[in-house]
């Protein structure tokens, strides 16, 4: 996808995890990003491994998503795995966060900022797995691996109602 080379703001390298910020409305958010890709790298024991965040807003994610999905509109999150090895580190892939689309959900849903946003970060990088949510019963299991992530993080079940 290439979203490595598109860095317009401000870029945060730690342990294998970079944050692209393309929005500055998001300053201030990389630690909470962070903690949650670690918490997902470590409950799914990936060693060696590089992942890439971005940061960045509806209009974005609108032409990524209707670019490579077909779907013009923005959605949340959007995970570009790529799986190459390079110098020993797998590079686990691309995930796109759209701030505007996370922040109207976390409004609608009476849900934290924060809370939201490491949920789908989780959720991203799980696909960047190979994890999936297509069959009924790959949701089922996806869902549980977010809400152990989560419940580890002290951020509560996401799908169950407030």
């Amino acid at each position: 996808m290439g979203t490595r080379q598109t860095q317009r703001f401000s870029s945060v390298v730690a342990r294998g995890i970079t944050i692209l910020t393309h929005d500055p409305r998001w300053k201030g958010i990389a630690p909470t990003i962070k903690r949650a890709v670690e918490a997902v790298l470590v409950q799914q024991r990936v060693k060696k491994s590089s992942v890439t965040v971005v940061l960045s807003n509806d209009v974005e994610v609108q032409a990524l998503n209707h670019q490579y999905r077909r779907k013009n509109k923005p959605t949340n999150v959007l995970s570009f795995p790529d799986g190459s090895i390079e110098g020993g580190i797998t590079q686990l892939g691309d995930c796109v966060l759209a701030y505007e689309t996370l922040v109207r959900e976390a409004d609608a849903q009476s849900k934290p900022l924060k809370a939201h946003l490491s949920h789908l970060a989780i959720h991203g990088v799980l696909h960047l797995l190979g994890h999936d949510h297509v069959a009924e019963d790959e949701a089922h299991a996806m869902e549980s691996i977010e809400i152990s992530i989560l419940k580890r993080m002290g951020i509560a079940n996401p799908y169950e109602s407030a």
